[in-house]
């Protein structure tokens, strides 16, 4: 497994991941041709500390693209950042996500001195709940009604991370 910066050629990559009815049912609703477009777009512009907007690496794996993992800066006191990651049906169950979220603290988020870590999942995602415990992140919060999904609102658990006192990754 390996993590590269996204580019302008991992459009497919992107489209397979979020037209996906069955990558999007955790995540939100499935996109458009165009709104993959202007995320990918939107991925790419340089960011500079502050910036809200995602930053992304493409998961490789078997001389592929096997997802995507990234994080997002957050408007917070302390230096907090939010993860996401996705992965393409027949690369689940392989620890990849594993390794590329742990890739993505050691390589990015560590050095830049993001001190606490955020991620949000829907309450009926098990395994990126089983992947968050791993990585020793543990469930702060439940929010009710909170995203609105193809099969309607449901509810998100936040889980958080203290990098610092977590520096065994």
């Amino acid at each position: 497994m390996s993590l590269r910066p996204l580019q302008a050629d991992d459009l497919p990559l992107l489209r397979d991941l979020y037209q996906d009815p069955a990558r999007m049912r955790h995540i939100g609703a499935v996109m458009t041709a165009e709104q993959v477009r202007a995320l990918l777009a939107e991925r790419l512009t340089q960011w500079h500390r502050g910036d809200p907007q995602w930053r992304c690496w493409v998961i490789e794996a078997d001389g592929g693209c096997a997802g995507i993992v990234g994080w997002r800066q957050l408007p917070m006191t302390q230096a907090t950042a939010e993860i996401g990651f996705m992965l393409l049906p027949e690369q689940e169950g392989k620890g990849l996500a594993l390794q590329a979220v742990r890739a993505l603290i050691q390589q990015s988020l560590v050095p830049l001195g993001f001190v606490r870590l955020v991620a949000l999942i829907g309450v009926d995602n098990d395994g990126s709940r089983r992947l968050l415990t791993r990585l020793g992140f543990r469930s702060v919060a439940r929010f009710e009604h909170s995203v609105q999904l193809a099969q309607g609102w449901c509810d998100t658990e936040m889980f958080d991370l203290d990098v610092i006192a977590r520096q065994a990754f």
